[in-house]
């Protein structure tokens, strides 16, 4: 199985944006920064400037589900933590607005 599934390369040829065919080959892949050369350079092998990471992207949807279910009817589901994360203790929100 080929690891790499597609390649946009820019047009001067300075850069290129290449698709692995998994997160892991995309990840092992970084492991070649600065030991590759082409035509004599080093290639440089880096994540995007705006890549977000899986695992951190999970955690702020997590987050932000807890904090939307304050504002609804009920508040927190059951086995929820009181208060929400980022907050300080004893900082609480407004009550939901009424219906």
């Amino acid at each position: 199985m080929e690891p790499v599934v597609g390649i946009n390369r820019h047009s001067e040829g300075r850069y290129a944006f290449i698709e692995f065919r998994t997160p892991e080959m995309a990840t092992a892949a970084l492991q070649l920064h600065n030991q590759v050369t082409l035509h004599g350079r080093a290639m440089t092998v880096e994540r995007p400037q705006d890549y977000v990471d899986p695992a951190q992207s999970a955690q702020a949807n997590a987050m932000a589900q807890m904090a939307l279910a304050a504002f609804q009817p009920g508040g927190m589901p059951a086995g929820m933590p009181a208060g929400i994360p980022g907050l300080p203790a004893g900082m609480s929100l407004p009550p939901p607005p009424h219906q």
